[in-house]
């Protein structure tokens, strides 16, 4: 898992899409899928990054 993990939150604020406050939206390494969605504002938000 750290093949996903770790890379994934280097990238944290590199999508724009998305609150910068994990890693980027998408990421794969190694055979892992990292996803990371938010809802709401940097605020008051919840999110789920499942690998």
């Amino acid at each position: 898992m750290d093949n996903a993990l770790r890379p994934a939150l280097m990238k944290v604020g590199e999508d724009k899409s998305d609150i910068p406050v994990r890693g980027a939206s998408k990421f794969e390494n190694g055979g892992y899928i990292y996803t990371f969605k938010t809802t709401g504002t940097i605020e008051n938000f919840d999110g789920i990054e499942p690998i």
